[in-house]
Order: C-alpha cells, then sequence, then structure tokens
C-alpha cells in the first residue's frame, strides 16, 4: 500500500470489512481499551481474504480527516502493535505499520 492508495481510501469515506477509520490514541497502558478494540479490528480482518487497513486520523463517523499529533504518531510502535497481536492471537497475525 503507497500514499495513494491511502488517500484514495480516506476520499472514499467508506468503511468495509477491509478498511476502517480511528481518530487515533496513543499507544499506552492507559488506553488499553482502545488497544484491544485496535487489535479486534486487525484480527477480524486477518481472517478475510484480502487483508485490510486501519488508517489513523480519521474521524469515525463522520470520516473527518483530523491527523495525529507527533506524540500520537511516536507511540505507535510495530514492535509494539506486533507482540499484543501474537499475545492474543493464534496463529500468528503479520502487522505492517506504515507511518
Amino acid at each position: 500500500m503507497n500514499l495513494e492508495d491511502i488517500e484514495q481510501i480516506i476520499t472514499s469515506k467508506i468503511e468495509t470489512r477491509n478498511v476502517d477509520f480511528k481518530a487515533g490514541f496513543k499507544w499506552c497502558k492507559e488506553n488499553r481499551d482502545l488497544q484491544l478494540e485496535l487489535l479486534r479490528d486487525l484480527m477480524a480482518m486477518a481472517n478475510t481474504r484480502d487483508g485490510g487497513a486501519v488508517i489513523l486520523g480519521v474521524a469515525d463517523g463522520d470520516y473527518e480527516v483530523v491527523g495525529v499529533d507527533q506524540e500520537i504518531l511516536d507511540s505507535f510502535d510495530v514492535t509494539d502493535v506486533a507482540q499484543m497481536l501474537h499475545d492474543n492471537s493464534s496463529p500468528k497475525v503479520t502487522v505492517h505499520l506504515l507511518k
């Protein structure tokens, strides 16, 4: 997936079984519920034929582009996301994090 693909998904303003929008949140222990919600979505997409994408920085509902600040961006580490996925899934799920 490249920048053009992401822009096209955002401008479509449509969530599907393979596309989910999230306003964004800091990846920290205080946001465990939001982390688990994200993991649930990622695991659901892992069980679809073509996988999927969760795009942070787009408000769920009205699909307004809200962006993410640097603190949120810095808090998302592919190792942390993958580890939490691996701890909660079987077989292991592969995730790619594009910033």
